[in-house]
């Protein structure tokens, strides 16, 4: 089994805007996570829809409940909400019964406002390397001093460009960022170079 060679359970997170990730249309939707801050616009992304029909977004704010009533054109343009919303209670959906949804939060330009969401946990085993790399300009130093090593077949799905959280014995969780991953080798190992940022971090859940 995968977890008797390499035996670290791996949190994997990445950055992400979206309070609903992308999902089939429905009359009623249930935001998947609340906006990370208060205030915040929300930016909904509809494809695959074939004709037009209005998105009602029910949330809340310091003041009290608001909604607001956004039109979604039959080329799938929605408008960015008119308001602001510190939560999302729910989401309901007229005149469109196909294609796919998703929601960003943004901040008033338009800018996604990007939050560390859960992916899923993995076994692998995380080591620090023998030695390390010096970049070639003069006082540069490559930090990868960490490896990943898995043999979990859905690494390379969620691995790339994410972070990743281990918790070796009684050490403090380490938390690190993954910049680069190797295709299953000869062992059929899947191998990743890490960077350390946080060495006292929390898990996120």
């Amino acid at each position: 089994m995968i977890e008797n060679l390499y035996n670290d359970l791996i949190t994997v997170t990445k950055e992400s805007s979206a309070i609903l990730d992308p999902v089939g249309i429905t009359p009623s939707l249930i935001p998947d996570r609340q906006p990370s801050q208060d205030a915040v616009y929300l930016d909904p992304i509809i494809t695959g829809n074939s004709t037009a029909g209005v998105i009602k977004i029910i949330g809340s704010v310091d003041s009290g409940d608001i909604e607001e009533s956004l039109i979604i054109d039959s080329g799938g343009y929605c408008p960015v909400s008119s308001l602001k919303y510190d939560e999302v209670t729910s989401l309901e959906i007229t005149g469109i019964s196909d294609g796919r949804i998703w929601i960003n939060q943004v901040r008033a330009q338009g800018e996604p406002i990007l939050q560390e969401i859960f992916v899923k946990t993995i076994w692998g085993s995380v080591a620090a390397k023998s030695g390390y790399l010096r970049a070639i300009e003069t006082g540069q130093v490559e930090q990868a001093k960490y490896i990943l090593a898995t043999m979990d077949d859905e690494a390379l799905k969620v691995l790339p460009n994410r972070f990743i959280y281990v918790t070796q014995g009684t050490q403090d969780t380490k938390k690190f960022r993954l910049n680069f991953l190797t295709a299953p080798g000869r062992l059929g190992n899947i191998l990743g170079d890490l960077f350390l940022i946080d060495d006292n971090a929390v898990t996120p859940t």
